[in-house]
């Protein structure tokens, strides 16, 4: 069976085109479909090596440019985006519940951002540009990505046969003409840890029941570890992290 899958996956991928984002202001698609086997060309499908340490507070607030060695600062970008939170439906009606939120700086354009989805074998089903040209992060520090169901804060619309959150998979949010790894996140519903795609940091999240969803844990610096940067928290699309269950 696991064998078949395989060679399904891979004649699915001979087809796979870049999943156009659907903004509600009806603004034209931010590029052309695009081959994500053609893109991989020029980019490679893993991760690159993990940044260092981040603050996983950032977007909440205004994000103050980092100085470097030599005093010299460099203003926010969409590089300083990253996965806030996510729910994989096991309860109710599947994909037209669930949701990808990401969190950065307030103002910063982020129509260079794309989200890949990765099936539990890893390979890739989808590529969401996440923004039309110039679009940028709101007052709220947030930009949720999504089907035309729930929640009800959605600032792209994803079509229903793009979205594929599986019980065990991984989302990678890559950046710029080069695609550019700037944060990846794994998930399994297994208890031992496996089964998930390797395209997360670190050991992946084991998937919360119910309508939990799981996210950035609170205040918590970004240690490039799912298992240790992600926890179980209620619902909270374009809000604020709530405490970790």
């Amino acid at each position: 069976m696991r064998v078949l899958r395989r060679l399904l996956s891979l004649a699915l991928l001979e087809t796979l085109v870049l999943s156009a984002c659907a903004v509600s202001n009806g603004d034209a698609p931010p590029g052309p479909l695009v081959d994500a086997s053609a893109r991989d060309a020029t980019a490679e499908r893993r991760p690159s090596p993990p940044s260092p340490p981040k603050d996983a507070g950032a977007g909440e607030d205004d994000a103050a440019a980092e100085v470097d060695a030599d005093g010299a600062t460099t203003p926010p970008s969409s590089a300083d985006v990253r996965i806030g939170e996510v729910y994989v439906d096991r309860v109710v009606a599947g994909a037209a519940t669930e949701y990808i939120e990401l969190r950065g700086p307030k103002g910063i354009a982020i129509d260079d951002l794309f989200l890949r989805i990765v099936d539990d074998d890893g390979n890739p089903t989808s590529d969401i540009p996440i923004a039309t040209m110039g679009q940028t992060i709101g007052e709220t520090g947030t930009w949720v990505i999504a089907t035309n169901g729930l929640p009800s804060r959605v600032d792209c619309t994803v079509p229903l046969k793009d979205w594929n959150l599986d019980a065990r998979g991984a989302i990678v949010l890559r950046r710029g003409a080069k695609l550019d790894v700037v944060d990846a996140v794994a998930w399994t519903n297994l208890p031992g840890g496996g089964g998930a795609p390797p395209e997360g940091e670190g050991q992946p999240y084991l998937l919360p029941s119910g309508t939990t969803s799981f996210g950035r844990a609170p205040g918590v610096a970004d240690t490039n570890d799912n298992r240790k940067d992600l926890c179980a928290m209620a619902q909270s699309a374009g809000g604020a992290n709530g405490a970790c269950n």
